[in-house]
């Protein structure tokens, strides 16, 4: 077991009022090494516009992004954010980014009993997300845990039916609607274990996938939108402990068997660029070895029958 798991089991069990000093701490000393590490190597804008003038981006795009992994960059967030809305093109593409308004566990956030004001609540994803979020043209779904905000034509599309499923990852969230739309995921600065998008399988086995990722419990959260009503949304979270399990670089190797992933070097990290349909069909064959997101399983032929009708289900979006 790596070194990180076992510290993580560790912090599971330990109460929150020491889980919360030690956290940001953490982060105190995270950003300090992030800074020092970013004098290290300058990063220019055209350094950044030739890596992505050879990823084919004429889709949606989903953005995962950090500015401090990549290195001391030479230019401000405003020309950053230019070029990616230039090069996504929002006139004809949508481009999307995380709008989690909160740090650290799902379930301490929830047992505050938060009201979610999409008006004014936080943004806790990154000053590239925060910025986006500022356009003129950003709509930001519901969800009261994993927020998404959008700019382009599709913005309404992906992010007005979010707060529906009762699961972050639904088939009304924004998430799955990348499948439907053939998006591209772009990882600007940060490597394939931030891939959130692949819960998205998850939800679509439910009760029939291998590990059961969510808590029991169901939290009615109240939920304000842009014209000021109310919604009472219902919504599960994943299970810390189980989270501990995860790891993307079990399925990593199927993303680059099925050419689902390509990426590049970028000043102290990367920018990759995945489909969205090919990493579900990656996964699935995945799952069919009896690999998952976190670890191995025994594949039960009822299960097996299932991922065949989902990959079928797939190759006719």
């Amino acid at each position: 077991m790596k070194f990180k798991k076992i510290i993580s089991y560790i912090i599971y069990f330990l109460p929150e009022f020491i889980v919360k000093p030690l956290k940001k701490l953490y982060r105190k000393r995270q950003l300090k090494h992030n800074r020092d590490r970013s004098m290290q190597i300058t990063v220019s804008k055209e350094d950044i516009a030739s890596v992505l003038n050879r990823l084919d981006l004429d889709s949606d795009v989903f953005l995962h992004s950090s500015i401090s992994n990549i290195g001391q960059i030479e230019f401000d967030i405003k020309s950053l954010c230019g070029l990616l809305l230039e090069k996504i093109d929002i006139n004809k593409n949508t481009l999307l980014a995380s709008a989690l308004p909160f740090r650290g566990r799902t379930k301490d956030y929830l047992e505050k009993g938060i009201v979610f004001d999409v008006r004014k609540a936080r943004i806790e994803m990154g000053i590239i997300n925060v910025y986006l979020s500022r356009h003129h043209d950003a709509k930001r779904s519901l969800h009261p845990t994993h927020s998404v905000i959008a700019i382009g034509p599709k913005a309404d599309y992906y992010t007005t039916e979010h707060h529906l499923d009762i699961t972050p990852f639904g088939i009304h969230s924004p998430y799955y609607k990348l499948i439907e739309t053939n998006a591209k995921i772009l990882m600007f600065g940060v490597g394939p274990e931030y891939l959130t998008f692949v819960h998205v399988v998850e939800d679509i086995f439910g009760e029939h996938y291998p590990v059961n990722p969510y808590l029991k419990k169901v939290y009615i959260v109240e939920v304000i939108d842009n014209t000021g009503k109310v919604h009472f949304v219902q919504t599960r979270c994943h299970d810390s402990f189980k989270s501990i399990k995860r790891d993307i670089y079990n399925l990593l190797p199927y993303f680059i068997r099925y050419n689902a992933i390509e990426r590049h070097k970028i000043g102290e990290t990367e920018i990759s660029v995945l489909n969205a349909k090919t990493v579900v069909y990656a996964y699935y064959m995945a799952l069919l070895d009896g690999v998952s997101f976190y670890g191995k399983f025994h594949l039960k032929d009822n299960f097996k029958k299932e991922i065949n009708e989902q990959l079928d289900l797939l190759n006719s979006i």
